[in-house]
């Protein structure tokens, strides 16, 4: 026996209102009229609205998408509405509160005698979902760039090791043979003489202060404190890792920071040193093959709440169907012997750890890199 009519719609509207998503009908017709017929109470709950109106909702529903996603909503409606396809819609919507929220929207279409196609279907909110997706893919990214660091520290600890100890016995021995040089000596009254064993303490001391500088660099930095460091005293400890490089290529560098009155930056300065020696040696790299002037330019720009880091260099920049590509992992524009591909990516991973940004531009006959970091972290 069938129970009575009303007491199977009161049934149905109690589901409907306990299902966790909006449940709705949507339409369009053949003028490309659309709007929704009906939507559960849920939907107050996803859009943070304590009033809701279904004629207003219709009218307003794409104001509410986000920008970069609307195109690609109204591209999923074409495509149902012309084949009969389900539709499914993964997107980002803004609430009433303006509070930016991810939502999984399912239906599937049926079109009526008079043309006008409806869908039968639920709106899921999954900003949660999408939390704990992007916590993850954070923990991936942080590992990545931890592990890395270690492998680089590994190797620098045992290369520092074999190097330290002969350039030791140079110093000293070089250091004796001038101790060793009596005054009335005819040596001691050659400057050449004197000049070259200087030299040569001159070059060890150079290279000793380099070691402890890549050391310092690749230390493992899983854990590492935040610290608040001079931006020029980091700089200059960086430009004097590549100097050896740089006087190689025949390079030029305009160390514009050198002017300006300092800033201290709260970062973690192994991490950050690793971005910064990373876009001065690729811009040496392309220099050293470059025909034209060879210059680079390290400047910063300061403002109350953010510093802007910029490295300029005179080269050929990068090809307009790359750009999109530059901060990809793997990808690279330097040959397989030159190059791994992952050395902007992690420089990308680490500047948004610092909650800064990091992009390409080309102006002016110049490849520039800008870095916008905040002073506190």
């Amino acid at each position: 026996m069938n129970r009575p009519i009303d007491e199977q719609t009161l049934q149905y509207e109690a589901l409907i209102q306990n299902i966790p998503g909006a449940v709705y009908r949507f339409y369009r017709n053949h003028d490309g009229v659309m709007g929704f017929e009906f939507i559960s109470s849920f939907i107050s709950t996803i859009m943070e609205t304590e009033r809701f109106s279904i004629d207003d909702f219709s009218k307003n529903f794409i104001s509410y998408i986000h920008p970069e996603e609307q195109e690609i909503l109204m591209h999923a409606i074409d495509n149902s509405y012309i084949h009969l396809k389900p539709f499914l819609w993964i997107g980002r919507i803004y609430s009433e509160k303006k509070n930016l929220k991810w939502v999984r929207i399912t239906s599937k279409p049926r079109r009526r005698e008079n043309k006008t196609v409806i869908w039968d279907g639920i709106i899921l909110d999954i900003t949660r979902e999408k939390q704990i997706e992007e916590a993850l893919k954070h923990n991936q990214n942080q590992s990545m760039i931890t592990s890395r660091f270690y492998s680089i520290a590994e190797f620098a600890g045992t290369i520092a090791h074999e190097i330290n100890t002969p350039l030791a016995t140079i110093l000293l021995c070089a250091e004796q043979i001038i101790g060793a040089i009596p005054k009335e000596s005819t040596i001691n009254s050659d400057p050449a003489v004197l000049k070259n064993a200087d030299r040569i303490i001159e070059v060890v001391k150079h290279t000793i202060r380099i070691i402890k500088s890549v050391k310092a660099l690749t230390r493992q930095t899983e854990n590492e404190p935040r610290q608040t460091i001079s931006l020029k005293n980091l700089l200059s400890s960086i430009l004097e890792l590549c100097q050896e490089k740089i006087i190689f290529a025949r390079v030029q560098v305009d160390e514009k920071f050198k002017t300006k009155p300092d800033v201290m930056l709260e970062c973690i300065e192994v991490q950050l040193s690793q971005v910064i020696l990373n876009l001065v040696n690729n811009a040496v790299d392309i220099l050293k093959k470059h025909p034209g002037a060879k210059k680079i330019m390290v400047d910063f720009l300061e403002d109350p709440e953010q510093v802007t880091l910029m490295i300029e260099d005179s080269g050929p920049g990068v090809p307009d169907e790359y750009v999109g590509q530059l901060f990809k992992k793997g990808f690279s524009l330097k040959p397989p012997s030159e190059g791994t591909g992952f050395g902007l990516s992690i420089c990308k991973l680490i500047i948004e750890e610092h909650r800064g940004t990091i992009s390409y531009n080309r102006i002016a006959g110049t490849t520039q890199f800008l870095i916008k970091l905040p002073k506190k972290n």
